[in-house]
């Protein structure tokens, strides 16, 4: 190897330096070797840093974060793990292994929450009967929760599962912690049965009450 004068002389390789050599004319093939010691970069253009991809995602479209605009190329996997803005644990939206949701705060919809309900997406369609008979073995309670800081803060208004599986076990399912939990939109039909099942029995009353009157009547001119 020439030194500064031109003048060949015996260079042991691993004094060689790698730095002001002419552009590469291929690929270079590390076989099955690879590159180690790199000092950490600390310009833009020493690699693709954290800032750089950051400041360019923020000239292409505003409000990016750390992570950059991008859309998901296929399922974000949780596993345990949970979405939240302090990333505590037990907060924010937490995804089960089979898939369940469950958040560890209040839940604000903006927008209206609908739950499928098209008449071609059921089978085995039958009305409910003896709503009201039934409702008599379900207590309205007021309660609060023994553990709140897992749970709801403050008094709540609701039901015991027991008593409700009693009655409506489609209404009630076990989580994987072995406590029951209620589906309270389901509710809904059993109430609007209900009030119709008292109105029956209102007007029944009401044609008796008449038809006695009748008879009251009937018996005063006589």
């Amino acid at each position: 190897m020439g030194d500064v004068s031109g003048i060949a002389v015996s260079t042991s390789k691993n004094t060689i330096a790698l730095s002001g050599f002419a552009a590469a004319t291929a690929d270079i093939d590390l076989g099955s070797k690879k590159i180690v010691n790199l000092a950490d970069p600390t310009a833009n253009q020493d690699a693709a840093t954290k800032n750089y991809v950051d400041t360019k995602v923020s000239s292409i479209a505003s409000g990016a974060d750390n992570l950059g605009n991008h859309t998901a190329t296929q399922n974000i996997k949780l596993s345990v793990n949970s979405i939240n803005n302090d990333g505590q644990s037990g907060k924010g939206l937490s995804f089960a292994t089979r898939g369940d949701a469950s958040f560890g705060q209040d839940v604000t919809v903006n927008g209206n929450f609908y739950t499928p309900s098209d008449s071609r997406l059921k089978t085995h369609i039958e009305t409910l009967d003896n709503v009201l008979q039934k409702i008599e073995q379900i207590r309205g309670i007021r309660f609060e929760y023994k553990d709140q800081h897992k749970y709801a803060t403050g008094l709540k208004v609701g039901v015991i599962a027991q008593e409700l599986q009693s009655v409506y076990p489609e209404m009630v399912t076990q989580g994987k912690d072995g406590f029951l939990k209620v589906d309270y939109t389901q509710l809904t039909g059993i109430l609007i049965q209900a009030v119709k099942e008292q109105q029956k029995e209102i007007d029944a009353l009401r044609a008796q009450m008449n038809h006695q009157q009748q008879q009251i009547d009937s018996i005063l001119k006589k």
